[in-house]
């Protein structure tokens, strides 16, 4: 079996998620338009030696090809262009990926809006402009977490 890296880093793979005896191995999928948010995860996420194994600009793309594997951790924007809003791809995320962890990234210029985020299976939410010691507390604590499942 090909280590978590190899997966994710594996460019002749055209599904680089992969889930193992319902336990996810995938890492970090991020979904988001604003290409300095997602370049913060990923950098973010590297620092720590997570992988980022796919990075989708919206919601559409995002469930067009998710498919049967899902990744243990989804960084999802609550403000996503297109036809899905974020608090309904967070709901068909959850139906979609029932084992990963969600995170919900926007300006939550409301409490309404984080209510709905938390209401539709975000396990958390972080506020804009994603700050690193911000991310770099959620991974690693998502990381001790997954811990005990990873090989």
């Amino acid at each position: 079996m090909r280590s978590r890296r190899e997966v994710c880093d594996s460019a002749a793979d055209p599904s680089p998620l992969l889930s193992t005896h319902g336990l996810s191995v995938a890492g970090i999928l991020i979904i988001d338009d604003h290409s300095p948010s997602r370049d913060r995860v990923r950098a973010v996420a590297g620092s720590l030696e997570l992988p980022v194994c796919a990075e989708f600009r919206s919601g559409e793309e995002a469930l067009t090809r998710l498919g049967d594997d899902c990744p243990e951790l989804i960084i999802v924007d609550v403000h996503p262009p297109g036809a899905v809003d974020g608090i309904e791809l967070i709901r068909r995320l959850r139906e979609e990926a029932p084992d990963a962890t969600i995170i919900a990234c926007g300006l939550f210029d409301d409490a309404a809006t984080v209510s709905e985020a938390f209401e539709a299976g975000a396990h958390r939410c972080l506020r804009k402009p994603l700050r690193n010691e911000d991310l770099v507390r959620l991974l690693e604590k998502h990381r001790a977490q997954a811990a005990p499942y990873l090989t």
